[in-house]
């Protein structure tokens, strides 16, 4: 499966599929989002919205359970 750079505007859906391993993550934020229906609607930005929480700390969170580098730490 081909890795996509994670994005507040990535479908929850699409995340989880790409990632399951971030479905802790979402448990970790007591977020029902691996089981709700809605995933195909709603990007991580609009769950941090619905639920008002911190995008940069979710965002945080996430890239670090699938090892992502933080921007501008890239090599080139």
């Amino acid at each position: 499966m081909t890795s996509a750079r994670l994005s507040p505007f990535m479908l929850v859906c699409d995340l989880l599929q790409t990632y399951p391993e971030t479905a802790e993550v979402f448990h970790k934020w007591n977020l029902a989002c691996p089981s709700c229906w809605l995933t195909d609607m709603h990007t991580i930005a609009d769950i941090a919205i619905i639920f008002e929480l911190d995008l940069q700390a979710l965002m945080r969170d996430l890239r670090e359970a699938i090892g992502e580098r933080p921007r501008g730490l890239e090599r080139s």
